[in-house]
């Protein structure tokens, strides 16, 4: 068992330029992390995930300037949907990378944006440029 699963390892490895057959979101809200997984082909398929040093998923959370970082593993809420709380800086982005091997599918690591901040942040709508000529610098 531990060959076959050194040898899928391995052929994630070499095929890392493959396109993944598993959609991975994470949300974050109320101190909770929320990731779901699901088949690209067949969202109805349960995932049928592999072991990995002992856990079925590792989610690594860093902020982008470096200064923290999270180990995590999540609790199965069912096949496709776990869960993981943690208190992150409101004053902070981070990028979540979710480490699974799922059995009979590709899936390669991708930075995944994780929203902190529990604001709803309102962007003004883009308006219509009625005039065709531009005066930059005089």
């Amino acid at each position: 068992m531990e060959q076959h699963h050194h040898s899928q390892h391995q052929n994630r490895l070499q095929n890392h330029n493959l396109n993944n057959e598993i959609n991975v979101s994470v949300s974050y809200k109320d101190n909770l992390i929320t990731i779901y997984i699901e088949n690209i082909d067949d969202i109805k398929t349960p995932i049928k995930l592999v072991k990995n040093h002992e856990k079925f998923m590792h989610l690594i959370i860093v902020s982008e300037d470096l200064n923290d970082s999270f180990h995590l593993h999540p609790e199965k809420v069912d096949a496709n949907h776990f869960e993981q709380e943690i208190n992150l800086s409101n004053e902070k982005k981070y990028k979540a990378f979710v480490d699974i091997i799922v059995e009979g599918k590709d899936y390669v690591i991708k930075p995944i944006a994780v929203n902190s901040s529990n604001k709803n942040e309102q962007k003004s709508p883009l308006k219509l440029d009625t005039l065709n000529k531009k005066e930059i610098q005089g």
